[in-house]
């Protein structure tokens, strides 16, 4: 396996020289805390809940330059990477071809111990990492399009095999006119619906992100509009999901609206996520 560090700003280093991961931890599983109960006379416990704990990834670099100003200077572009005040990116690179990334944050590590009859320009440390996110995920985003309809009415379903260990958290946009937009998961039976008389506006988009630390409605121009969605509705819970939930990654799911028109149309994206790298 193989490894990038990059960030919003276009920063990138590859791990494959001068910059090099010579060992790491933290990629597969993450712990988890069990949540029990016990009551009168009952020997043992009952097993409630089970939440994942936060990812911590801890690497071995190897600088290996060919000059102590090349080594010096990368140095620099990775302490510039490993910002402590904002998330940057590690993609692990699998022997298939895939690549799976995580959101982190640089937490210890990275102290520049080095021998002092070390070999000159090469120089070894370690960094620790927490994720913002436990479950990796693929950069790129898959899209299900739905509509524009025939007639006025929309009520289109696709059958979208998804191929993660863990469910997708999407994105949903409603492209206008539309009135009473609404998605539904018929496998899981999960739905996020607006209220039936609620109507996105000719030529503008309501949009509602479900990731965590998101989970907003507004429309184009930033304005929130949870006030139009029903009730109830599955805010929370709404997924591409996985199996048992989803038996073998099949998700059946269904877009609908009315008042529609050759512009109108539904998206559903979204990113794969695993258990693990």
């Amino acid at each position: 396996m193989t490894f990038v560090f990059s960030n919003d700003e276009g920063a990138e280093i590859e791990c494959l020289g001068p910059l090099w991961v010579r060992r790491y931890d933290g990629l597969g599983l993450s712990r988890l805390r069990r949540i029990t109960k016990s009551g009168p006379q009952q020997h043992g416990e009952t097993l409630t809940a089970a939440l994942w704990q936060g990812r911590v990834i801890t690497m071995n670099l190897r600088f290996q330059a060919t000059s102590e100003p090349e080594l010096e200077a990368l140095r620099d572009e990775l302490y510039d990477i490993m910002n402590p005040s904002t998330t940057f990116y590690l993609d692990s690179r699998r022997a298939s071809g895939d690549v799976r990334r995580l959101d982190v944050l640089f937490s210890d590590g990275l102290s520049g111990m080095r021998r002092a009859n070390g070999l000159y320009y090469i120089q070894e440390d370690t960094v620790q990492l927490t994720c913002s996110s436990v479950f990796p995920y693929t950069a790129e985003w898959a899209e299900e399009r739905y509509g524009p309809p025939a007639g006025a009415d929309l009520a289109e379903t696709h059958e979208v095999y998804y191929p993660g260990t863990w469910a997708a958290v999407p994105i949903l946009c409603f492209y206008g006119p539309m009135t009473g937009p609404a998605c539904q998961n018929l496998t899981t039976g999960d739905e996020l619906a607006f209220l039936p008389g609620a109507s996105v506006p000719a030529g503008e988009y309501w949009e509602v992100d479900l990731r965590y630390g998101n989970k907003t409605a507004r429309d184009g121009d930033g304005v929130s509009v949870l006030e139009y969605l029903a009730n109830p509705t599955d805010l929370a819970t709404f997924a591409v999901d996985v199996s048992p939930e989803a038996p073998g990654g099949l998700n059946r799911l269904r877009a609908s609206g009315s008042g529609c028109n050759g512009n109108s149309y539904t998206t559903i994206r979204y990113q794969v996520r695993w258990r693990g790298v």
